[in-house]
């Protein structure tokens, strides 16, 4: 199996995969990421089309996965698929996040476009707020969106690794950035 890589240089807070509302870019002309919501949603969306997703901060890899909780509102319970995080590399602890699967499935759905889009445009952000050159970055690897073999799915010190379970759209998406 392959992965999808997108990665750039400097290291993302955890938070901007785990907490709602936190944001790196709001308020900031140019950039795309103001309501610290669309990586969550990217995330959601992969789980929800069954795609593995695992991102390094730096030396921390965070692992997305869901578990079932039941929901009781007094009258009946049903059952959701909770997101959860289970870290690695410099963190062993696990983390319940405060969504389920359903979040934004009503305008995301399994559009895995936007979900890759959404961790390419936080890249583009990321070289763009550092002051780097998009053009530049790219040629000398700083910032990368490629197919990747799975043996190449690892922490690189001082950069943010988004890796996706590849797939048709994961690889055409590359191919016609």
């Amino acid at each position: 199996m392959a992965q999808l890589l997108i990665q750039h240089k400097g290291v993302a807070p955890e938070e901007a995969f785990t907490l709602l509302g936190a944001s790196g870019s709001r308020s900031e002309d140019g950039l795309i990421g103001q309501f610290g919501s669309g990586a969550k949603l990217a995330i959601t969306t992969l789980l929800r089309a069954g795609k593995k997703v695992t991102i390094y901060c730096g030396l921390t890899r965070l692992e997305f996965k869901t578990k079932s909780i039941v929901i009781n509102d007094g009258l009946s319970e049903r059952t959701e698929r909770q997101v959860y995080v289970q870290f690695g590399g410099t963190s062993k602890r696990k983390q319940d996040l405060g969504w389920v699967i359903g979040f934004g499935e009503l305008d995301w759905a399994t559009n895995l476009d936007m979900a890759i889009r959404e961790f390419v445009a936080n890249a583009i952000d990321r070289t763009v707020k550092q002051g780097d050159n998009v053009r530049e970055a790219h040629v000398d690897r700083d910032l990368a969106v490629e197919v990747v073999p799975d043996d190449f799915m690892r922490a690189q010190a001082g950069y943010t690794r988004v890796f996706i379970e590849s797939c048709e759209v994961c690889e055409e998406y590359a191919n016609n950035l």
